[in-house]
């Protein structure tokens, strides 16, 4: 019995020790830490690429001030771009051939004008028959004293053919004012065409009349005849 008194009375006193003591304040609670949920970023919509337009002519202003002689352009109102002129321009006027046109600011020389077409030579007829047809060539000029030529040329006609086998010549008639030399040069151009060149010197200048025979012949198949008809034709000769 004893020790059982003993024993409570130890723990009455432990009992009354620790009623005396303040209770220890407990540390908060510590709390967990939060995760932020990701923020859901909504999709960026394309953006369409912004046009730009120059306008060619400037917009009016609505309601902008207009512009008085004595202030000028209403304050802040924006400068208007000139419209562009669509009138078209006047072209350069072309020069007319002979007249005087600057260059450089120096008068330009008048263009002279185009010379005139040469006439085209017609050979002169000398002798026209049935049988055949004798034109005088252009002639080249001619000097006192020096060589000169005359071409004779003989077209057969009506189915004829120069005959190239006959001695064909030139008789010139004697004459002062002209020297012939031989009875000239005949040659065949072809069945129809031959020519007589002639070489004669002139005493003096001014005009030569020549004169003479051309002594010829045509042929067909079957037949030739032989002519001798007369030729004159006067030559210019220029001073030396």
């Amino acid at each position: 019995m004893g020790r059982e008194r003993t024993l409570h009375a130890l723990l009455l006193a432990l009992t009354a020790v620790g009623c005396d003591r303040a209770p220890a304040t407990a540390p908060p609670p510590t709390a967990a830490p939060t995760t932020a949920a990701p923020i859901a970023t909504a999709p960026t919509a394309p953006t369409a690429p912004t046009r730009v337009v120059v306008p060619t002519e400037a917009a009016p202003i609505v309601g902008a001030p207009e512009p008085s002689p004595e202030t000028g352009s209403a304050p802040g109102a924006a400068a208007a771009t000139p419209p562009t002129s669509t009138e078209p321009r006047a072209a350069k006027p072309t020069p007319r051939k002979g007249s005087a046109v600057t260059v450089g600011g120096a008068p330009a020389q008048p263009t002279a004008p185009p010379a005139p077409p040469a006439t085209p030579f017609t050979p002169k007829r000398l002798v026209s028959d049935k049988l055949f047809r004798i034109e005088l060539a252009p002639l080249a000029p001619c000097k006192p004293a020096a060589p000169c030529e005359a071409s004779l040329v003989v077209h057969a006609l009506g189915g004829y053919k120069v005959n190239a086998e006959y001695p064909t010549k030139f008789v010139a008639t004697a004459s002062p004012a002209v020297t012939v030399e031989g009875t000239g040069r005949f040659a065949v151009t072809d069945k129809t065409t031959g020519t007589m060149t002639v070489t004669f010197r002139a005493t003096t200048s001014g005009t030569a009349t020549l004169s003479g025979v051309l002594k010829l012949s045509v042929c067909t198949d079957e037949i030739c005849e032989i002519a001798a008809p007369s030729i004159a034709f006067d030559v210019p000769v220029i001073p030396p």
